[in-house]
């Protein structure tokens, strides 16, 4: 390779910037351009929900860097308000707008790392284009519905989905101290869990005050002068002053697959553990990638901050002449609402049992800590096993304290391949302000070993 390779990074939030960052310090002499379609660049999309309520005073506080201090901290050459097009894999060239002047050029790269992330998904029966219909999932999204809430004061909500940012945002919406309704189409919310664990969430959302109604297809809307007043479901009208969208979201790959690119099975761009893609030069990273999952030994879509992170440094080692590998990753997420901790690890049940696996669960009701102690609180745990092996596969844990760090240890176990007898076998900590004596996590193991 070239000793001063020409590098091109494309998305300039989680993964580009790790990628350019890390292609800087593995080879002092890259020409490094970071080209990124918005006005801001580096920046935390998880913390957006805790804008709405003020626990985070200002999107301004999520920026890390911006273009200008990218550019001086990390020696790259940030290019915010850049679209690329195209790019001719061949040729080795790109195509990009400047989208402030609309003048176009074509730059040169020896090696192309994407990172363009994802959109949100939309619903055909909601338009988008309302003024009073929103998404949430950048800053630029985020900016705008804040200045909303400001403007218009709206006094009710709808937030149309029940996974993680609608439901962060719907606590977030209620602690300003707005009326809020979630709808989901399906029978629970959170479709990460075990269905008693999704049971619990339905519980602490609507013992919160938040309306909760599942079940909730929509079929149309009320529309008026361009905004919705009302959405249309299978089960009758639902009214609020504006609604979010939040529905999941999908993999940006268009770019690439004009390239030649190859997509996995979940529909995101298909790398090796080099993050090289099948195309010659061109490199991937973050969310808009698959990932290898080593306990199925197979490749999914795992839209997490931290895989982003570790797979913009390793596409970016490796496009600036190093040798990285990236192991894989296994579903592992928490979040906290209405003053719970819900965390999960692993691939659900279901999603197990259309992989071929036959599971067997076990889960408790236990405390945190040492009953008697003050603060003492009920913590829910199911942990699930391959019924052939003991391997465990898959955790939920629902608790207003310690059950993402419990969870943590747990995915450890997961990850590389631990059985249930390895768990309930495991040393854990006691201490009566901190844990109780059995841990929750090796009752719940060693209740599973008896239907092993």
């Amino acid at each position: 390779m070239n000793d001063a390779p020409k590098i091109i990074v494309i998305g300039g939030v989680a993964a580009g910037p790790s990628a350019a960052a890390k292609a800087r310090r593995t080879n002092p002499k890259a020409r490094i351009t970071l080209y990124e379609a918005g006005d801001t660049v580096s920046y935390g999309v998880c913390e957006m929900p805790y804008l709405i309520d003020g626990e985070i005073d200002s999107p301004d506080t999520l920026v890390l860097f911006s273009p200008g201090e990218l550019a001086k901290k990390k020696k790259i050459d940030v290019k915010a308000r850049h679209r690329v097009h195209s790019i001719d894999p061949d040729e080795r060239t790109a195509e990009v707008e400047n989208l402030d002047t609309g003048e176009r050029f074509s730059d040169t790269y020896d090696a192309a790392i994407i990172a363009t992330g994802t959109s949100p998904n939309t619903l055909s029966t909601v338009p988008s284009d309302a003024e009073n219909v929103f998404t949430y999932t950048n800053i630029q999204a985020a900016r705008t519905f804040l200045a909303h809430l400001d403007e218009q004061r709206p006094s009710k909500v709808c937030v149309i989905g029940a996974g993680y940012i609608g439901l962060e945002v719907a606590e977030s919406l209620q602690s300003r101290g707005l009326s809020v309704t979630v709808i989901d189409a399906d029978s629970l919310p959170f479709p990460y869990m075990d269905e008693e664990s999704r049971k619990k969430v339905a519980e602490i959302v609507k013992d919160a005050g938040t309306e909760l109604l599942l079940d909730r297809k929509i079929i149309g809307v009320r529309e008026e002068y361009g905004r919705v007043n009302a959405v249309s479901t299978n089960k009758g009208d639902i009214q609020a002053d504006c609604f979010i969208v939040s529905v999941g979201f999908s993999p940006n790959v268009e770019l690439v697959t004009k390239a030649g690119v190859k997509l996995g099975n979940d529909g995101a761009i298909a790398v090796d553990s080099t993050q090289r893609t099948n195309v010659e030069g061109i490199y991937a990273a973050g969310d808009c990638t698959e990932v290898y999952n080593p306990v199925t030994r197979k490749t999914q879509m795992l839209p997490f901050a931290t895989v982003s992170s570790k797979t913009g440094k390793v596409a970016g080692e490796n496009a600036a002449g190093g040798s990285a590998e990236f192991a894989g990753a296994i579903p592992i997420s928490a979040l906290k609402i209405f003053e719970h901790e819900i965390a999960q690890a692993g691939n659900d049940c279901a999603t197990l049992k259309q992989e071929g696996y036959r599971t067997v669960t076990e889960s408790i009701d236990s405390r945190t800590k040492v009953g008697f102690m003050p603060g003492a609180e009920p913590l829910y745990i199911s942990l699930s096993a391959e019924a052939a092996s003991g391997r465990v596969l898959n955790a939920n844990i629902i608790a207003k304290e310690n059950a993402a760090l419990r969870m943590n240890t747990v995915a450890l176990a997961i990850r590389h391949g631990l059985t249930v007898h390895d768990l309930a076998d495991g040393d854990f900590m006691y201490t009566p302000r901190l844990a109780p004596l059995w841990d929750p996590v090796l009752i719940c193991a060693q209740q599973l070993q008896k239907k092993l």
